[in-house]
């Protein structure tokens, strides 16, 4: 049988997109909008700059955000 490698997630911005679409999919947008706030902004201000860091969070912090949501709102696996 052959197996497919393991994409690189917290690398690769398409692995991570692959990611927020399972994260939408599982209805997490929520959750996991909270969690990657928290990962990429953490003065606690909302300004115009907080919303650029949103929008360049990195494939880690993408990731990171959707494990916490995915954990704190106890999903099971879709497998």
């Amino acid at each position: 049988y052959a197996v497919e490698p393991v994409p690189d997630y917290p690398n690769d911005i398409r692995a991570a997109w692959a990611v927020e679409e399972e994260i939408a999919r599982r209805g997490l947008e929520s959750a996991y909008g909270y969690y990657l706030f928290d990962y990429v902004y953490d003065s606690g201000e909302i300004n115009i700059s907080a919303g650029f860091a949103f929008a360049h969070a990195t494939p880690e912090q993408r990731c990171r955000a959707a494990l916490k949501a995915v954990e704190r709102m106890g999903v099971q696996s879709s497998a």
